[in-house]
């Protein structure tokens, strides 16, 4: 995690991280987990982009439909944009697919899926999808 960090700006004490990163032979997970909180977050400091724009050879050209003013700022996706694009990057340097969750409850953040799917270039081997903490519930109930 630290050298997506440095890679895209950002200082390793106090650089993004999702809450849960699971890494398997095959796929690379990021999960955000949020009970109470929406997925709506934008930067503190509008002017300092860091490197989401350059770093990772210009990896957010290739991994996003929309501008970084019009995700991290407009549509206020700044947090699901950095996962989104350091998670990618660290994807990449592993040989392993992505995919990242944003984990809700289920009467929060029903569109965020859409929302966040407009901007983003989803692939095989790269995906984003919604998972609430009752769907996580009923599955482990069945495992009882």
């Amino acid at each position: 995690m630290n050298k997506a960090r440095i890679e895209f700006g950002e200082t390793v004490a106090r650089g993004s991280e999702p809450d849960i990163i699971i890494r398997t032979d095959k796929v690379l997970y990021f999960i955000e987990a949020k009970l109470s909180a929406k997925n709506e977050t934008k930067p503190s400091d509008l002017q300092n982009r860091k490197k989401y724009e350059t770093g990772g050879n210009g990896l957010f050209r290739q991994i996003f439909k929309s501008d970084y003013e019009t995700v991290a700022i407009k549509e206020e996706r700044y947090e699901l944009m950095r996962y989104w694009l350091l998670g990618s990057w660290m994807a990449g340097q592993l040989g392993t697919d992505f995919e990242f969750y944003s984990l809700v409850m289920s009467s929060r953040d029903q569109e965020i899926q859409a929302e966040f799917d407009k901007h983003i270039i989803e692939t095989n081997e790269r995906k984003f999808s919604r998972l609430t903490w009752e769907q996580i519930c009923n599955f482990v109930k069945t495992l009882t």
